[in-house]
């Protein structure tokens, strides 16, 4: 009778271990093996600065650098889409993808498990606000937010921005993060009067401002913000090429070309 209980135990034992070295593995996987595998998985933003698809084309500012750097290292790439920054930074350091293409300030946190690649864009972090009837602006200083109600996507990478922000003018914005999944969404909310503030990065406002010309942009909040996208800690080896492969990109001809096409042009 003992032995007929000891045999599914240890068959139960033996299948706990397999899947932890599997997970384990996953979480552990770089450069060699995606080369192995032969296809490189990355979550990406959604919208035209991330990744957009329709019955002609497949776009999107982040979409294309990173589809250069799949071709660069001759793999496929394999699209996943999470507009949530936080469940989308949980999924890499869970092994579920190799790259998050979110364009996100750099992480300085030491105990993160996932860590920032070489910036792809510097950028202002701007206020977003409607002006009066009179079109008077209600904040025109940094301090004169104190108090007031700021309002972030869902996620919002620019949050602890914010807090930072905060700390260092002395002041207490109410800081609330809404149902709200995409900024164009946060824009119209402000139009329509149903949040008073929010922010926006400054290299999304030109567009953004053709499409909400009632909305005021022109307010920085910050010096210039480094964006960038996230690895895993444990992928040393696919960071320094991605590193390798940003820095050598960013400042030629065709990072400006695809920058106008996605944030300067009509």
């Amino acid at each position: 009778m003992k032995q007929r209980i000891l045999v599914p135990v240890l068959l139960v034992i033996a299948l706990v271990v397999v899947l932890l070295v599997l997970l384990k593995q996953q979480n552990t996987r770089d450069l060699n093996e995606i080369l192995s595998d032969g296809r490189i998985t990355v979550l990406i933003d959604s919208g035209e600065h991330g990744f957009t698809r329709d019955s002609a084309k497949v776009a999107g500012f982040q979409y294309e650098v990173v589809k250069m750097f799949a071709d660069e290292l001759g793999v496929e790439l394999v699209i996943l889409q999470e507009p949530d920054h936080a469940k989308g930074n949980k999924e890499l350091a869970d092994g579920d993808c190799d790259i998050v293409v979110s364009l996100q300030p750099l992480i300085n946190d030491s105990a993160s498990s996932i860590v920032s690649v070489y910036p792809l864009l510097e950028t202002n972090l701007m206020l977003v606000q409607l002006p009066d009837s009179a079109g008077k602006l209600p904040v025109t200083t940094q301090h004169q937010l104190d108090g007031k109600p700021i309002s972030l996507i869902k996620a919002s990478p620019f949050e602890e921005v914010l807090l930072a922000l905060a700390e260092d003018l002395a002041i207490e914005p109410e800081i609330n993060e809404t149902g709200l999944a995409s900024l164009d969404a946060m824009i119209q909310s402000i139009v329509t009067k149903t949040n008073k503030y929010t922010v926006c990065p400054e290299y999304l406002s030109k567009r953004l401002k053709r499409k909400y010309p009632q909305a005021d942009f022109s307010l920085p909040l910050t010096f210039y913000l480094q964006l960038a996208w996230t690895v895993r800690d444990s992928s040393p080896v696919l960071k320094q090429q991605l590193d390798t492969f940003i820095t050598d990109f960013v400042g030629t001809a065709n990072y400006w070309s695809l920058y106008n096409t996605y944030f300067m042009n009509e």
